[in-house]
């Protein structure tokens, strides 16, 4: 009888291993409730203290069959400036694209 092969650990960018892996619905029921934890429309429009000259709402997109923004909610006004940070990946190239 073979002995098994050891269990490979993923690393990922030298911060740490993955243990666990998360199936496509798992990952959209913390999408949905990170969602519902966010802001509201009318808090970002609050923040933008006018009329925004950039506005998205409830922005979807993906790859395929692989959906990567989850409804997205953004207002940018005169003289603001946005920074979107995240991993690789998780679409914010795709965001400002028409």
């Amino acid at each position: 009888m073979a002995a098994a092969a050891p269990r490979r650990r993923v690393r990922g960018y030298g911060l740490g291993t993955v243990d666990t892996v998360l199936s496509v619905d798992a990952v959209e029921r913390a999408a949905a409730d990170l969602a519902q934890s966010g802001p509201s429309v009318a808090d970002l429009e609050a923040l933008v203290g006018g009329a925004p000259l950039l506005s998205v709402d409830d922005l979807v997109a993906g790859y395929g069959a692989m959906e990567i923004l989850h409804g997205v909610n953004l207002r940018l006004g005169a003289g603001q400036s946005l920074c979107l940070i995240g991993p690789n990946g998780a679409g914010k190239s795709t965001v400002p694209r028409p």
